[in-house]
């Protein structure tokens, strides 16, 4: 893969996860939500 469809696909991911993380707040526990971005960010890097 190069560079700019690396880059390309980085992009997707980062978007794509912003909306998962919007579309999971929605009826959550505040703190459930309050922790949901660290939780999704360990995922994503494989370090859960």
């Amino acid at each position: 893969m190069n560079q700019i469809s690396s880059t390309a696909a980085n992009s997707a991911d980062v978007a794509a996860r912003k909306r998962l993380q919007a579309e999971s707040r929605r009826g959550l526990h505040p703190q459930l939500a309050a922790l949901l971005p660290a939780i999704l960010d360990r995922a994503f890097k494989g370090e859960l």
